[in-house]
């Protein structure tokens, strides 16, 4: 049984005494299955992609089957909160990952749903909006595309994805990892409209995470 993922769908599989995760995309966007395949380098701190394959109007991606998202880790804790040792461990992992494709490839999704626990340490996964960091005159730009909730004020705008926009939605995700919330949360889910505009104007709140050092 398939769940939805990003761009496509995800399922187990197992052939002998192998289990993986099996990504299915549309052929429409091809050009995502020859960044995924080829073009995002090597990292322990990314899941890799071990196979792919494209038939009837579909692009199969076989990888490892990680233990769980960070997202889903993150349900399991007291109030939607890691602890500090926690948080330290998957910033330190993630901003690891960003600094290995960083030279090569812009994620433009970072959030703990794409990062997955895996050989022992949290890692990368889902390059479904990933755009090549040197290809200022690609046609694959995708504007617009990400997480609303990560997604940084540039993108907004209009602007090409960089880096920046990768460690501004780790920024949103380690708030979020700290205390449980979103940034812009005050006393409730607000409309999509209302964290766009927060993104672009509003006031980024300190956490009191207990840690004033990592605060």
């Amino acid at each position: 049984m398939g769940d939805a993922s990003g761009m496509g769908q995800v399922f187990k599989t197992t052939r002998g005494e192998e289990t993986c995760a099996i990504k299915v995309i549309h052929e429409a966007v091809e050009r995502v299955r020859d960044v995924l395949a080829n073009e995002i380098p090597d990292s322990k701190y990314v899941i890799p992609i071990l196979e792919s394959e494209s038939r009837n109007g579909q692009t199969f991606l076989r990888m490892p089957l990680a233990d769980h998202s960070l997202g889903s880790f993150r349900k399991t804790r007291p109030h939607g909160k890691l602890t500090i040792e926690e948080v330290i461990s998957a910033l330190r992992d993630i901003a690891t990952s960003l600094a290995d494709i960083g030279p090569h490839v812009t994620h433009r999704d970072i959030k703990p749903d794409n990062v997955l626990w895996y050989g022992g340490r949290w890692c990368l996964t889902d390059f479904g909006l990933a755009r090549i960091a040197e290809a200022t005159t690609a046609t694959f730009t995708m504007k617009g595309w990400g997480t609303k909730e990560y997604i940084a004020p540039e993108l907004l705008t209009g602007d090409r994805a960089s880096g920046k926009s990768d460690i501004y939605a780790l920024g949103v995700a380690a708030y979020l990892l700290l205390m449980g919330k979103y940034p812009f949360e005050k006393h409730g889910p607000i409309s999509t409209e209302d964290i766009f505009q927060w993104h672009l104007n509003g006031e980024i709140p300190r956490p009191d995470s207990g840690s004033s050092q990592l605060d």
